[in-house]
């Protein structure tokens, strides 16, 4: 099912056809260096697709879905979403072969325009590793703010409509 379509993306459910490229940037380092707790083996993210298939993109809960090209319907990345008690949490990985293309800021701009659409008095909350220089980068051309280093999640805090400090 498709969630949302920007200009050249759409967010969708995974699909068992997107396992060869998942498994390629999920072992590549310029997209893992930043990453924690992702699944590498063939065998646990095939697992991963057929547990998230059937998510759903807005009630409440934790969702993962897949970025993928709107023309070709290649994988191009991946987004989770947490949407609970006031806040939304996401997090995103974009494939290697994609980066410097402005699909994470494209998807991205959608997705929190939706979601604020939706849930227009919670707060949006993104956590990047402090060495994340690009993706920090992006955050804030986004309109999030830099909270500052968030000591238990050992990141650094970005926000979107909150009075956190």
């Amino acid at each position: 099912m498709t969630f949302l379509e920007t200009e050249r993306l759409r967010l969708r459910n995974w699909k068992e056809t997107d396992l060869d490229e998942l498994v390629c940037y999920r072992n590549d380092e310029r997209c893992t260096q930043y990453q924690r707790g992702q699944l590498h083996l063939r065998s646990d993210l095939a697992a991963l697709i057929q547990r998230r298939m059937q998510d759903k993109f807005l009630p409440e809960g934790r969702k993962q879905l897949a970025i993928a090209r709107k023309d070709t319907d290649e994988l191009v990345g991946e987004m989770t979403i947490f949407i609970e008690n006031g806040t939304i949490t996401m997090g995103y990985t974009i494939s290697a072969k994609y980066h410097r293309r402005g699909y994470a800021y494209e998807m991205l701009s959608a997705v929190t325009e939706l979601l604020h659409e939706t849930y227009p008095g919670w707060e949006f909350l993104c956590f990047t590793e402090p060495e994340n220089v690009a993706s920090m980068n992006l955050l804030q051309k986004l309109g999030y703010e830099h909270l500052g280093y968030h000591a238990d999640e050992n990141a650094e805090m970005f926000g979107k409509w909150t009075n956190r400090r």
